[in-house]
């Protein structure tokens, strides 16, 4: 069945309009999903018990199978319905298993870890050391080395202290 344009087009904002909803409640996010997979399959017949079936399971904490119950026996494009199902999932996650204030936090770190490594130069030598040593021959250690902690962030002064203090060197 091949779709028109403008079928597309009303899919994709109905999924750009999912995506930036919040899920209120179980059976919100499970009828989305029905009328999801209804236009993968619109032969797809769901009765009032599969909707109760499966707000029962997420409500219970089995989140994966009433996500596969709902996806059970339709036909259509594997990948389409692997993304509503996944879209079943995650949404029932956030509202079953919400994100503790601790999670959240360490979900931000994680990311401004990731940020930090992205951003990372490598170790300097060579070229860009020898005019360090080239101030430090002018001016003198303790002034180069003032100067060169205030330019430093903290993650480099820690690691630097780390090498320093480890007894292998």
């Amino acid at each position: 069945m091949v779709k028109s344009e403008a079928q597309l087009i009303r899919e994709m904002g109905d999924r750009l309009t999912t995506i930036n909803e919040k899920p209120g409640t179980t059976e919100d996010v499970i009828k989305r999903a029905i009328k999801d997979l209804k236009r993968i399959d619109p032969q797809a017949m769901f009765r009032t018990r599969d909707l109760q079936k499966a707000v029962f399971l997420a409500d219970k904490g089995d989140v994966s199978s009433a996500a596969e119950h709902l996806v059970k026996g339709i036909e259509g494009p594997t990948n389409q319905i692997q993304d509503v199902f996944n879209d079943i999932n995650d949404s029932l996650n956030r509202i079953v298993n919400p994100p503790s204030a601790q999670d959240k936090e360490d979900d931000m770190w994680a990311d401004v870890d990731d940020d930090r490594a992205r951003n990372r130069i490598g170790e300097a030598g060579g070229y860009y050391t020898k005019d360090v040593f080239t101030m430090i021959e002018k001016v003198g250690v303790e002034k180069v080395m003032r100067d060169l902690l205030e330019f430093l962030d903290a993650d480099a002064i820690q690691a630097f202290v780390a090498h320093m203090s480890r007894e292998d060197r």
